[in-house]
């Protein structure tokens, strides 16, 4: 009856989590997560080396840049809290406090966590005061791996464990992008626009915070960056397995519909591209991307080019001064745009060396 009890409590207590964070501003970043959770109980003073396994479910709100608010509720099935062999049972825990970060960087940020808690295990049940040290490691926008160590000091009821766990955990919704003015010595802002190269749609070239780094301003098709003409290109003819690789390439980059995300296969395709770059080393490779004629297109088609550009020089180390990006628009069509399937040979991307 107590099991069932807690694990009532336990799931009311997930459920409450997530309507306070989904009644958040939405200006707030939002994260969910899960971790391996280990506990281990003091005797005399002395904590068991054997560790008790469990699972550990959590939430987190970025609140400011240096302090985030953070819910978490454990289990353990089976946990030993005493030296007799007999005292086994299963830990609910459950605790809330403020997540103090040392530093906010684009990759590893650690923090001083302190809150309150309570728990339960064999018909008793306790109060603590949760102290301890995390850390996030930033693996994508949406996605880090999270450690975190805990002391509870018990002020009533049964004694408290140590506990340790690690996981991942998930932004919900769009990620906060973060200040690089308000981080000095731990973000890197390469073309120097005011938007961190970690959050840079476009590193190695001055944009705009609006556009995510990248030149233009999104939304206004009247700009003069849009509505600039790309310059003509000289280029160079190559022939014969080459042009059909390269040829073959281009029509593998793919984008996931009306973004400027590459698919993994897009990815796959650019990094064939490398043993290319190499073979022309006194060339330089021009990126052009065109598409239909639906609304905003030129604007799209900017940012799928500078996409390209972006992966090929931050995930595959290609020198951004070997490669120029254009979008066209619908400037360009290959076909007419009556059907679709003129309009789907008009979004297209186009690679060639250039002289």
């Amino acid at each position: 009856m107590l099991h069932i009890r807690s694990l009532s409590f336990f799931f009311v207590f997930i459920l409450a989590a997530n309507t306070a964070f989904a009644q958040k501003e939405s200006k707030l970043q939002l994260q969910t997560g899960f971790s391996a959770f280990v506990v281990n109980y003091p005797k005399d003073g002395k904590y068991f080396k054997q560790f008790n396994p469990g699972i550990l479910l959590n939430g987190d709100a970025r609140i400011s840049r240096l302090v985030n608010w953070q819910l978490n509720a454990g289990i353990v099935p089976q946990a030993r809290y005493s030296s007799s062999a007999e005292d086994v049972g299963m830990l609910m825990d459950f605790n809330t406090g403020i997540k103090f970060k040392m530093m906010e960087s684009s990759r590893f940020s650690p923090y001083v966590y302190a809150g309150i808690g309570v728990n339960t295990i064999g018909g008793g049940t306790g109060a603590y005061t949760p102290l301890g040290l995390g850390a996030r490691i930033r693996v994508s926008p949406h996605l880090s791996l999270t450690w975190e160590s805990l002391y509870r000091q018990k002020f009533g009821g049964i004694n408290q464990p140590m506990s340790h766990s690690v996981g991942v955990t998930f932004v919900i919704g769009k990620p906060v992008t973060i200040d690089p003015n308000n981080n000095p010595g731990f973000m890197k802002d390469g073309d120097q626009d005011g938007v961190a190269d970690m959050n840079d749609d476009c590193p190695f070239d001055f944009g705009s915070k609006e556009n995510h780094g990248c030149p233009g301003n999104q939304g206004m098709v009247d700009s003069a960056f849009i509505k600039k003409t790309p310059p003509p290109i000289s280029i160079l003819k190559i022939a014969g397995a080459d042009a059909e690789q390269l040829n073959s390439i281009a029509n593998a980059i793919v984008f996931i519909p009306n973004t400027d995300e590459l698919t993994q296969g897009a990815k796959s395709a650019l990094d064939k591209l490398l043993a290319l770059l190499k073979k022309y080393p006194d060339n330089r490779l021009h990126i052009g991307v065109h598409t239909d004629n639906q609304e905003d297109a030129k604007m799209l088609t900017i940012k799928q080019a500078f996409r390209i550009k972006s992966y090929l020089a931050v995930e595959k180390g290609v020198s951004p001064n070997r490669l120029a990006a254009d979008g066209y628009g619908d400037t360009k069509p290959i076909t007419d745009n009556k059907s679709e399937s003129g309009r789907r040979q008009n979004r297209r991307v186009e690679l060639n060396f250039i002289q």
